[in-house]
């Protein structure tokens, strides 16, 4: 705004913007935003995503895999959580994915340990993402233990 004068007597001078759309977008977004994260608040499935093993983001289920809270759970080192027999294959199946290499396994079979020290067989899937303008390692997996348990008793049962 501008004060002045117009035909002689003072005036405000003020431009107006019609910002409708850009409120209406701001809006959708917060919408679709909120609904991403009660999908995947809502999840059993673990999600988290690290970058060099930093762990960036998780939601609930995937500290609760590992018995943290998310807020201990994030900044972890996740290669630090899995098995120390496992290793390799973690490290492993992480280069191949930065190697865009094509027969890389979809889903594989990880022990890592919890926050207690029990030992926890997750399933697990992962691609690489960008996060915050960089690439990054997105995991998606589910505790295993209790079906192995499971299967284990059954056939020893047989």
């Amino acid at each position: 705004m501008s004060t002045g004068v117009w035909d002689g007597d003072d005036a405000i001078q003020g431009f107006l913007q019609d910002r409708t759309k850009e409120h209406i977008a701001e809006s959708a977004r917060s919408d679709s935003e909120a609904r991403f994260r009660n999908l995947v608040e809502g999840s059993i499935q673990g999600y988290f995503v690290h970058r060099d093993w930093k762990i960036l983001y998780a939601n609930t289920a995937a500290a609760k895999v590992f018995g943290y809270k998310v807020e201990e759970f994030v900044g972890l080192i996740f290669l630090e959580l899995v098995s120390p027999a496992e290793c390799n294959i973690a490290t492993d199946i992480r280069r191949r994915y930065l190697a865009d290499d094509v027969d890389v396994p979809d889903r594989y079979e990880l022990k890592c340990i919890r926050q207690d020290g029990e030992q926890v067989s997750i399933d697990t899937n992962g691609r690489i993402v960008d996060w915050d303008g960089e690439s990054a390692f997105q995991a998606t997996m589910i505790n295993v233990s209790r079906r192995k348990k499971i299967k284990s008793y059954l056939v020893r049962a047989k």
